[in-house]
């Protein structure tokens, strides 16, 4: 089930009036970008996707992360996963495929 995205004109002011409503919720920022309110803090997550396998994993927690730290930080670890996702048998594969075998 597709979980509901916060539109993305929610700013700081946004995430400094959540509030803890009898239970945690994890409200979506963006695909990768969560924010996790619980009773004690507020704390941003990413998620991702690895081997085919969701991860998530904590970046920090509000207050001490501005919204726009953690949009930075969800985006350095978003790319660097995208990037080491690729493995040099997987290059090599294609490159036979495309390059080597044209010939």
């Amino acid at each position: 089930m597709p979980v509901p995205i916060i539109p993305a004109s929610h700013n700081e002011h946004f995430i400094k009036n959540l509030k803890w409503e009898g239970k945690d919720v994890r409200l979506y920022l963006s695909e990768c970008l969560i924010i996790q309110v619980r009773k004690s803090s507020k704390t941003w997550l990413v998620r991702r996707r690895i081997d085919g396998k969701a991860s998530i994993t904590t970046i920090g927690k509000h207050p001490d992360m501005s919204l726009k730290r953690a949009r930075i930080e969800s985006a350095k670890i978003t790319t660097a996963a995208t990037i080491s996702a690729v493995t040099v048998e997987q290059l090599v594969i294609k490159y036979m495929d495309e390059v080597a075998h044209r010939r």
